[in-house]
């Protein structure tokens, strides 16, 4: 798992990369007041995020099943393989709703403005 977490701070560092030159060029472009204006970038520059965040979504979902077939005992392996699946379907559930409550009680947009983004 900490191969895993490794490559999950690598492709979060990767898109806060590509996400500042993405920035710097809508600002040379006079994008900085157009939040719907397109900013000419190749997909290809998301490319390293995902292949990382692929990796790391990997490596985690192995050390995780790893871990259930280690701790559990062999006749309950089938449970420990779905503990899994279970796991993700939680997490799933609880960010979905944390999101809404959020945004239902805050009766505002969530997070920034889309010209505060382009402006930085």
């Amino acid at each position: 798992m900490g191969i895993g977490l490794l490559c999950s701070y690598a492709s979060m560092v990767a898109v806060a990369i590509v996400e500042y030159i993405r920035r710097e060029i809508a600002i040379q472009e006079g994008f900085s007041d157009e939040p719907q204006a397109i900013v000419y970038m190749s997909a290809l520059w998301l490319l390293p995020y995902n292949v990382l965040n692929g990796l790391a979504e990997a490596f985690n979902g192995i050390g995780q099943i790893e871990f259930f077939y280690t701790n559990l005992p062999k006749t309950m392996s089938s449970i420990g393989s779905n503990l899994f699946g279970v796991g993700a379907f939680a997490a799933s559930l609880v960010a979905t709703r944390l999101m809404v409550l959020v945004k239902e009680k805050m009766r505002v947009r969530l997070w920034h403005s889309e010209k505060e983004i382009m402006r930085g």
